[in-house]
Order: C-alpha cells, then sequence, then structure tokens
C-alpha cells in the first residue's frame, strides 16, 4: 500500500466513528477549513463543526472546529 492510500485509508477510518458520534448540531466533513481570523487559517483531514458556522456553498467555517484531526504519514507531511 503506498504512503497516501494509507494516509486516506486512515482518515477514511476516522469518518464514521465520528460521524455517529455527532450530535443533532453538529456536523463533520473531511478536507474542510476554518477560518480563525482574517489571516488565519486551518485545513485538516477530518473536521467536527458546530452547523452554524458553516457558510452555505464555501468550503469553511467561521470560528474554531470543535475537533480537527490531521493523519501525519511520510506521503503527507510536506503537504501539511
Amino acid at each position: 500500500m503506498t504512503h497516501s492510500l494509507l494516509h486516506q485509508v486512515l482518515v477514511s477510518d476516522l469518518v464514521v466513528p465520528i460521524g455517529l458520534a455527532e450530535t443533532e448540531d453538529q456536523e463533520s466533513l473531511t478536507g474542510f477549513g476554518a477560518r480563525l481570523a482574517d489571516d488565519t487559517w486551518l485545513r485538516s483531514d477530518l473536521m467536527v463543526f458546530r452547523k452554524e458556522q458553516a457558510r452555505d456553498g464555501l468550503w469553511y467555517i467561521d470560528g474554531g472546529p470543535l475537533l480537527a484531526v490531521e493523519v501525519a504519514s511520510d506521503a503527507s507531511r510536506r503537504a501539511d
């Protein structure tokens, strides 16, 4: 298994258990971003956030997420 495939498998293995643990007012997405301030952004492999933080049609939320997961691997270290 290549390192990039292993990275994706590890992330996908987290999607279901985290999705099952969500409450009614939460959402989780992969590859989503968070705007922490005008000049500070976070983009993680998997993020849990309050639905009220979501921006319609955009790839990010406003404010800090409830949980941000970044899977570190040799393949992703250069990009992360």
